[in-house]
């Protein structure tokens, strides 16, 4: 009696409902300026896998990506933890990762960030 009651529902979710996966572990969501950092940009991936299972027929487009990045200010550490990425459907959140360092990124020194004011000055608007 019970293995069919399991058969029924396990058939019934598998032809009603869909996984959709919208970031990998690892997988770079976007690029931030560090301040002071001895590199400018910084790789942010996301830290798991994060999916949705979702309604046959309901559109991905409803469910929307919030990445929020916290501060960030040399040294950064690779995996350190940076932001987050919310995944939420008509305002309710439904599911939450990390966002962390995709590299070291260590304190600049005074003759990079003088070169740095310099060629800001002669690419000013450019």
């Amino acid at each position: 009696m019970r293995n069919s009651e399991v058969s029924q529902l396990m058939d019934y979710a598998f032809a009603n409902y869909k996984s959709e996966v919208l970031f990998q572990k690892g997988q770079e969501v976007q690029q931030v300026e560090i301040d002071k950092g001895d590199t400018p940009k910084l790789a942010l991936l996301a830290g798991d896998t994060v999916g949705i299972l979702m309604k046959k027929g309901t559109k991905k487009e409803e469910y929307q990506s919030e990445i929020i990045v916290n501060e960030i200010q040399a040294p950064v550490k690779k995996g350190q933890v940076v932001g987050s990425i919310v995944i939420k459907q008509g305002g309710n959140e439904i599911a939450k990762t990390d966002l962390v360092a995709a590299a070291d990124c260590g304190e600049a020194g005074m003759w990079t960030l003088f070169k740095r004011t310099v060629k800001s000055w002669f690419t000013f608007g450019g």
